[in-house]
């Protein structure tokens, strides 16, 4: 809410609301030529409004994210000290709130989110001194959303947290 989107007729348009359809859905970055943003819409609408996506660092082919064993962390199987252990709890209850449990189809669902974001250019937030990229992005589940904060050195995913989803 509170963000606007570019019309086919260069109007901005506010939106109004966001709701979830109840499905967990891959989102595909399109590419046409060198052309990465594009006007989506639908007869339904009645007007179409302007898309953008990144296909990696300057259009090029998609580079593939390394993040390792991430997704157990993320699903609540974190081993260790104590604090990771709360902390990979915690976040599997956010997964859950939003309707993300740990399966083997949300597994794979969430493989191709950290894929999708470590090549989306538009979600770089920040840049650290040690050279390492902040990301920001936001998960829909079928129960809700959550954003992610997450930090990249080069395709390897460091660490994340999620925000929201309470």
């Amino acid at each position: 809410m509170g963000d606007a989107l570019r019309s086919h007729d260069g109007r901005w348009l506010a939106v109004e609301g966001v709701r979830g359809t109840g499905r967990a859905e891959a989102v595909y970055n399109c590419r046409a030529a060198e052309y990465h943003t594009y006007f989506v819409g639908c007869d339904e609408w009645g007007f179409s409004v302007w898309a953008h996506n990144s296909c990696g660092p300057g259009g090029g082919e998609a580079r593939t994210a390394n993040i390792g064993n991430k997704l157990e962390y993320l699903f609540g199987r974190a081993t260790g000290d104590q604090h990771n252990i709360e902390r990979s709890l915690a976040m599997l209850r956010q997964m859950e709130r939003i309707g993300l449990p740990d399966t083997p189809q949300n597994r794979s669902f969430m493989a191709q989110f950290f894929q999708t974001i470590l090549n989306d250019a538009t979600n770089v937030v920040a840049t650290q001194a040690n050279g390492r990229v902040v990301r920001q992005s936001l998960l829909m589940g079928p129960r809700g959303g959550v954003m992610v904060n997450s930090v990249w050195e080069g395709d390897r995913l460091i660490t994340f947290t999620l925000i929201g989803g309470r």
